[in-house]
Order: structure tokens, then C-alpha cells, then sequence
């Protein structure tokens, strides 16, 4: 009896995920690395013809570089006029958009100027997710910096072409808890790699109710980087 006691006991221990590191380690890991961003854009006054306002806005996005590359969502950024980057230590930077895919919701800025000791994202291989995986996603809800939120990998689905060749867009789904304001941060893996950049939630009330949706880490790799339209003019309106 106590053989086969043992016996399950193992195939219950391996079938198990043990992970190095808490959720703790894995936010204080990786949080230096993700920003607020507050944006200011033009939008038209209603019931005024040709009169035009100023609209603040706000997101999050990630640092992937240290040259001051980071990855944020379209619809954060894609018509700011300014763009003020905000560090976890209260640093804030300036900051122009480099490349946006508004079909992608995928959008690239870049510092005017990087500060001394920041820490870089890694970004991961989204096609190694599994649909229940553990994920994190930081980013700053109601304009609440830096929350944490803990979900799963909920889901995968594909999208039609997006640009430039491009043939399938993926989105990932979760049920991390998705708020205004989160939009263009990251879902990290357990690992403490960037799988995806948060684009939208699906919702009745107008909250969160279980359903988020970001894009794979492997479709910012294409656009942004195997591509090499950092620095180049991707501004694509569709």
C-alpha cells in the first residue's frame, strides 16, 4: 500500500507546475520596466463646427530597449500630440511615436532622452503559451500606477491581415483584470517575459467582466523588429 501510495504521490508531483519565483519576486522583477503614459490630443467640440479641445489621455506601456524603445497599444497613442512617460521612481520623459499599426493596436514611441539605470523588459515567444498558463498584467487601471492584476491565459484567436504583408494578428486572451488605463502595458509569462501588449476588453457593463484581450508578443516582434520599422514612418489608418 505504501508503494502505490508513493507511486501516485510522484505523478501528482510531476504533473504539477512549480514555478522559481512568487508572484511577489515576479512583480517587484519586472514593474521598473513598465510606464504611464499621459497623453494630450486634439478632439473636435461637440456642436461647434471646426472648434477643436484638448483631451487628456492615459496608458501604459513597457521599455524593451535601452536606447528608450517602448511598446505601448495604437489607440494610446496614435493621434497624441504629447506624450509624457512616467517612471515607477517619479521620473517623466518625453516621448514621440515612432511606428503605429492602428488594424494591430500596436504602437512603437521612443524617449526624447533615456534615464540612467532602468530596467528592460525581456519580451518572450508568445507561441510557447499555453491556454492556462499563469500570467501577470501591470499597468496603471483608473490611473491607479503600477497595479498588479492575476489571471490565466484564457484563449488564442486570429484576426485577418493587418499591413504589410503581414497575414495573422493574434490576440491572447485573459481574464487578468483589464481596466481603463491598462491599455499598452504588458502580460508577462511566469518567467518574467513580455507575451503580449494589452489592446481591449469585451464588456456589457462597460467594466471588467472576465474577458481581456492583448496582442502576442510575436506580432509586435514582426512589426517592430524583424521588420525593422523602429524608426520608421508606420503610421498605418485603417
Amino acid at each position: 500500500m505504501k508503494k502505490i501510495f508513493l507511486a501516485l504521490s510522484l505523478i501528482a508531483f510531476t504533473g504539477s507546475v512549480v514555478y522559481c519565483q512568487t508572484v511577489a519576486e515576479l512583480y517587484k522583477q519586472v514593474s521598473p520596466a513598465v510606464v504611464v503614459l499621459y497623453t494630450q490630443e486634439k478632439v473636435p467640440v461637440p456642436g461647434l463646427k471646426q472648434e477643436m479641445a484638448t483631451a487628456d489621455g492615459l496608458g501604459s506601456g513597457v521599455l524593451v530597449s535601452d536606447e528608450g524603445d517602448i511598446l505601448t497599444a495604437a489607440h494610446v497613442v496614435h493621434n497624441a500630440e504629447h506624450i509624457m512617460v512616467s517612471f515607477p521612481d517619479g521620473v517623466k520623459v518625453s516621448a514621440k511615436v515612432i511606428g503605429s499599426v492602428v488594424a494591430a493596436d500596436l504602437a512603437h514611441i521612443k524617449l526624447d532622452w533615456m534615464p540612467e539605470g532602468r530596467t528592460i523588459a525581456k519580451i518572450g515567444d508568445s507561441d510557447l503559451a499555453n491556454i492556462g498558463d499563469d500570467v501577470i498584467v501591470i499597468g496603471a487601471p483608473y490611473g491607479i500606477e503600477r497595479s498588479l492584476s492575476v489571471g490565466h491565459l484564457s484563449g488564442r484567436h486570429l484576426k485577418e491581415s493587418i499591413s504589410d504583408g503581414f497575414s495573422k494578428m493574434e490576440l491572447l486572451q485573459t481574464d487578468a483584470a483589464i481596466n481603463k488605463g491598462n491599455s499598452g502595458g504588458p502580460m508577462f509569462n511566469m518567467n518574467g517575459e513580455v507575451v503580449g501588449i494589452v489592446s481591449h476588453i469585451l464588456t456589457e457593463s462597460g467594466g471588467f467582466e472576465g474577458i481581456g484581450f492583448v496582442v502576442s508578443s510575436n506580432v509586435a516582434v514582426k512589426l517592430f523588429i524583424e521588420k525593422r520599422h523602429f524608426g520608421r514612418d508606420l503610421k498605418v489608418c485603417t
